[in-house]
């Protein structure tokens, strides 16, 4: 029973973060958690292309540390500069900088 319990807490806790999320950002971490197909807590550029699309387009942009694979918390922060950035702009929404790229090739 222990071991059983162990083992269902290693597996659910990469979905932690996303567990306290309410109203648009549960439905986000519904479509993350989704679109894991491995549970490894982390989208690979496979995963994004089949189940998140628009994501997958953005890819290297988010993935901020290069390592081949988006975490929730890249994609908060993708998401904190864009609004961040849209502000700045007076609120005007289009393409940024931000979809330029990884930055580590």
């Amino acid at each position: 029973m222990r071991k059983s319990a162990l083992i269902a807490a290693l597996l659910l806790a990469p979905a932690l973060p996303l567990a306290a999320a309410t109203g648009k950002n549960a439905r986000l971490a519904e479509q993350f958690m989704h679109a894991d197909a491995d549970g490894n807590g982390m989208l690979s550029r496979a995963e994004a292309e089949r189940a998140a699309p628009l994501l997958a387009k953005q890819f290297d942009a988010i993935d901020a540390n290069c390592d081949g694979q988006i975490s929730p918390e890249e994609i908060r922060a993708f998401r904190r500069t864009g609004r961040s950035e849209r502000g700045a702009r007076g609120g005007a929404r289009g393409r940024s900088q931000r979809g330029a790229g990884c930055r580590c090739r």
